[in-house]
């Protein structure tokens, strides 16, 4: 069985639980493809793809196995250094590491009740991979915005806090879908894989 998923996510949340797969489906072999990179499913022969976020419209069958909310976070090294925003226009002063491939403007949207809040951020940092800006705020180079599956370790072990935590970013909450590379039959591999995974994300507090 052919597997695609996004790197981050793929080492975090596929590859520590194929071991125990394997011990309940020993008859099936695994092939794991990491990359940020969309992959032609059908093209490239894989039996499934996990994807975050909105998928386009496509013929093949994809189902929901979880979801994640983005959160805002800083270590404590940084915070202790800078102050610790008290609402969202404070963010103005800080440090505001950005998800992105090209130079341009970041616009942060955040909600607490009926309030809503839109706030221009700079930062010094601009990246598009989430592990090299996770690295960076770990480091204590700043505030960055960031999903909750990708920063669950660090927020355990305290090495980053939330900011504004009383206060959600507008449109974060992202699904966690397993695209099916097969539009008519899916073999039992695949049924079985995408029902064993869905129970292991089912459990993450991500939202």
């Amino acid at each position: 069985m052919r597997i695609t998923a996004p790197a981050a996510f793929g080492r975090l949340y596929i590859s520590p639980h194929l071991e125990e797969f394997r011990e309940v489906y020993p008859d099936i072999s695994i092939g794991l493809s990491l990359s940020d990179q969309f992959e032609n499913i059908i093209g490239r022969g894989f039996d499934v793809a996990i994807r975050l976020g909105q998928l386009e419209d496509s013929s093949l069958v994809a189902r929901k196995i979880g979801q994640s909310r983005s959160v805002l976070c800083a270590s404590p090294g940084y915070l202790q250094r800078n102050g610790c925003p008290k609402n969202p226009g404070d963010l103005k002063a800080h440090n505001c590491l950005q998800f992105r491939s090209f130079p341009g403007q970041n616009r942060w949207k955040l909600i607490q009740g009926g309030k809503h809040e839109e706030i221009t951020v700079s930062g010094s940092l601009f990246a598009n991979s989430g592990e090299a800006l996770l690295s960076a705020v770990v480091n204590h180079l700043g505030i960055a915005y960031l999903p909750r599956w990708l920063v669950k370790q660090a927020l355990e072990t305290e090495a980053l806090m939330l900011v504004l935590p009383e206060w959600k970013l507008v449109d974060s909450l992202t699904s966690v879908q397993a695209v099916i590379g097969h539009r008519q039959h899916v073999p039992s591999k695949v049924e079985a894989f995408v029902r064993f995974l869905s129970t292991k994300l089912s459990s993450s507090a991500w939202d």
